[in-house]
């Protein structure tokens, strides 16, 4: 006896179901993936706009006297998160170590230019150059310093991987629910 029900060569509600959750499961993960991005970019501006500040409060604490840089008030309180070169490039205030960090600091205070670059994945350093006014403390008005200013990354990757993790659980709930919603559809439309 034969059934007056067509079969469906396409495999039924299992198949609906299937495509369904796949094309929800790349659709999530290009969404956790701008997400991740997004939080990347914001993550490393925060620092950088935290680092100016630094360089800018660190800038005010600077005069010259005797045609030398000093730092007021700063027996080595800068280190580890800000250094002052003078002009030539001679650190003049903070300590520096042979790592990665402090060779990139040495290569900033070497040249009066703004400057921000993310080392190692765990510091964004941020440069700027200092310009005293004229005649103030003996300077010209020239650049008399460079000061750099490191901002530790690691609270902004906690916060990113917290968000990480939201949004995976998050797209594994949309992936599941759209899968639920086709095994509901594919049922009631037999």
């Amino acid at each position: 006896m034969t059934s007056s029900r067509p079969t469906s060569r396409t495999g039924g509600p299992a198949r609906l179901v299937a495509v369904s959750m796949l094309l929800a499961a790349l659709a999530m993960t290009v969404v956790v993936g701008l997400v991740q991005a997004y939080l990347v970019q914001a993550a490393e501006a925060d620092a950088t706009r935290v680092g100016e500040a630094r360089v800018a409060a660190v800038a005010e604490t600077l005069s010259v006297r005797d045609g030398e840089v000093v730092a007021e008030g700063a027996s080595d309180p800068l280190a580890p998160t800000a250094w002052v070169f003078d002009a030539s490039g001679r650190l003049v205030a903070g300590s520096l170590g042979e790592d990665g960090v402090s060779l990139v600091v040495r290569s900033l205070g070497r040249y009066p230019a703004a400057d921000a670059r993310t080392v190692e994945d765990r510091v964004q350093l941020v440069s700027g150059s200092v310009r005293l006014e004229d005649g103030a403390d003996g300077a010209d008005g020239g650049p008399v310093a460079v000061v750099v200013a490191g901002v530790d990354l690691e609270p902004y990757a906690d916060g990113r991987r917290r968000a990480l993790l939201v949004a995976v659980v998050l797209a594994a709930l949309a992936v599941l629910s759209t899968g639920v919603a086709a095994w509901q559809a594919a049922r009631r439309s037999r």
